[in-house]
């Protein structure tokens, strides 16, 4: 993609078609959600659709959950983050060409813990944020959210 956001999105989005295979149009459907991000434009609706539709081509990959469930956290939708979260943790985590290695350690765990928090769910949140802290104990994030938690 590399800054050409509008060019990489109609290659991504001309993978969605029945002879690619569904793991390539999963992925392929996420970094098209990247690239309308990326250009600034659409992103309330047609990010999250793409997204959406990257976890129905292919429910093996978490990827897509979790960009919802950021895209979810940002806007302060905490019911929603906690939701796609917990629904990509799910799934067990697999190496792929466009999985974010945060997805496969922390990424839903944060994501969730720091949800429920705001949720009032503190004691649900608790497990989430120790895994968080036993994952990357020297991350200031964790550190400076630890004393949330006493």
């Amino acid at each position: 993609m590399r800054g050409y956001f509008k060019s990489a999105l109609a290659v991504f989005l001309s993978l969605e078609r029945n002879d690619v295979p569904a793991p390539m149009r999963s992925a392929a459907l996420s970094m098209a959600a990247t690239c309308v991000v990326g250009s600034g434009g659409g992103a309330e609706d047609e990010a999250p659709t793409l997204w959406f539709k990257a976890s129905r081509r292919d429910p093996t990959r978490r990827d897509p959950l979790l960009q919802l469930a950021r895209h979810a956290l940002s806007k302060g939708e905490f019911q929603g983050a906690a939701s796609f979260s917990a629904a990509a943790l799910a799934i067990p985590g697999r190496v792929g060409f466009s999985e974010l290695e945060e997805n496969l350690l922390e990424g839903a765990h944060a994501i969730l813990y720091w949800a429920l928090f705001w949720l009032g769910r503190r004691d649900e949140a608790r497990p989430h944020f120790e895994i968080c802290r036993t994952l990357d104990p020297l991350n200031p994030v964790y550190l400076n959210h630890a004393h949330l938690f006493g």
